[in-house]
C-alpha cells in the first residue's frame, strides 16, 4: 500500500517529535490503573511489570489431574490446586485533547455541548464525543493510551503499531480551541508513530539510558502484572489536516491479536502543532459558559 504521507519536504520543515507528558494524574485512564493497583506506587508497579522483549512467564512445577489410586492399603491426601485463569488484554483509547483546531473562522465556530464551572479546568473529556463527530474538529498533536492487562500466568505484548494516513490537506484558515488547562504526570511507556518514515519506536520512560527501540522487532512485554499504560505520540507532517487510523498488533499468550481505531467513515482527525502563531495557546478559543459565546483567551475568572 502506498504511504499517503511520503512527501517529508511539502509545506514546512519535517514534524518534532512529541513527548506526551501532558497528562493529568486524575485522568479516567489513570484511574482505571489507579482501581486495580492502588494510587499509591502506580507508576512503579507500571514499570516493574513490564520488560522490553522475548521471554515466557515462569510456571511452578505442579502436577494438576485426577486424584485416585489403584490397589489396596493406598493412603491419599488429596488438594484441589486453584488454576490462574488467562485475562490478559490491550486496549487502545482515542486520543484525550487539550489543543484542538477548526478547520474555519472563528466566527464559524460550531457550539459545544454546556459544562459545568467545576469541569472549566477540565472539560475535554466532556467534549470527547463531540470532538470526534464533529468533521472540522482536529487534535492538535495527538497522544493515545494503550493499556495492557495481564494475569499472573499471562505474557501480553505489543509487536507492531502503525498510523494509517487516509488523507492529509494543507492548513489554511483554523481557529485554535483549548478546553484541558491540568497539570501534567508520565506513563511508564512512550511509543512514537512516525507517519513520514512508516517507523514505530517505543522508550521506557523510567529507564535510565533512556534508549529507543525500534518496534519491530523489539516488542514491549508484561507478564505476571496487572496493568502497564504506554502513550502513544503521533509524529506528521507540520501544516497538514489528517485522517487515519491506528493498527495495532499485540501477542496474548501465543495468540495474535489485532485492533484498529479509525475507520474511512469515521477516521481519527489530527494536526501537528507548529511554531505559527495560530498555535499559541494564549490566542485560542474556549466556550465561554458565563457569557455563552466563544471568546479568546485562558478563562481564568471561571478557575477561581
Amino acid at each position: 500500500m502506498a504511504n499517503l504521507d511520503s512527501d517529508p519536504t511539502a509545506g514546512s520543515p519535517p514534524p518534532a517529535t512529541s513527548r506526551g507528558w501532558r497528562r493529568s494524574l486524575d485522568r479516567p485512564w489513570w484511574q482505571g490503573v489507579g482501581a486495580v493497583v492502588g494510587t499509591i506506587g502506580v507508576i512503579v508497579a507500571i514499570a516493574a511489570a513490564c520488560t522490553a522483549t522475548g521471554g515466557q512467564p515462569d510456571h511452578d512445577n505442579v502436577i494438576t489431574g485426577d486424584c485416585n489410586a489403584q490397589g489396596t492399603n493406598n493412603n491419599l491426601n488429596c488438594q484441589t490446586i486453584a488454576q490462574a485463569s488467562p485475562r490478559g488484554d490491550v486496549t487502545i483509547t482515542p486520543a484525550m485533547a487539550i489543543d484542538v483546531v477548526y478547520d474555519g473562522r472563528p466566527q464559524d465556530l460550531p457550539r459545544p455541548p454546556a459544562y459545568s464551572t467545576d469541569q472549566a479546568l477540565h472539560h475535554c473529556d466532556h467534549w470527547s464525543d463531540w470532538i470526534t463527530n464533529t468533521p472540522n474538529l482536529y487534535v492538535v498533536n495527538p497522544e493515545h493510551q494503550l493499556v495492557l492487562t495481564a494475569g499472573d500466568a499471562d505474557v501480553v505484548a505489543i509487536t507492531q503499531v502503525q498510523v494509517r494516513v487516509l488523507q492529509r490537506r494543507p492548513v489554511r484558515d483554523i481557529t485554535m480551541i483549548r478546553c484541558e488547562y491540568g497539570a501534567a504526570g508520565s506513563p511508564s511507556y512512550m511509543i512514537e508513530v512516525d507517519t513520514l518514515s512508516q517507523k514505530t519506536r517505543w522508550q521506557n520512560w523510567h529507564a535510565s539510558d533512556n534508549t529507543w527501540h525500534d518496534l519491530p522487532p523489539e516488542s514491549i512485554v508484561c507478564r505476571k502484572a496487572d496493568f502497564a499504560a504506554a502513550l502513544m505520540t503521533v509524529a506528521s507532517q507540520q501544516e497538514y489536516l489528517y485522517t487515519g487510523a491506528v493498527d495495532l498488533v499485540a501477542n496474548i499468550n501465543g495468540r495474535e491479536i489485532r485492533q484498529t481505531l479509525g475507520t474511512a467513515d469515521r477516521p481519527l482527525r489530527w494536526v501537528m502543532r507548529s511554531g505559527d502563531q495560530r498555535y499559541n495557546p494564549r490566542l485560542s478559543y474556549d466556550w465561554n459558559i458565563q457569557q455563552g459565546r466563544w471568546s479568546q483567551g485562558m478563562h481564568t475568572d471561571l478557575f477561581g
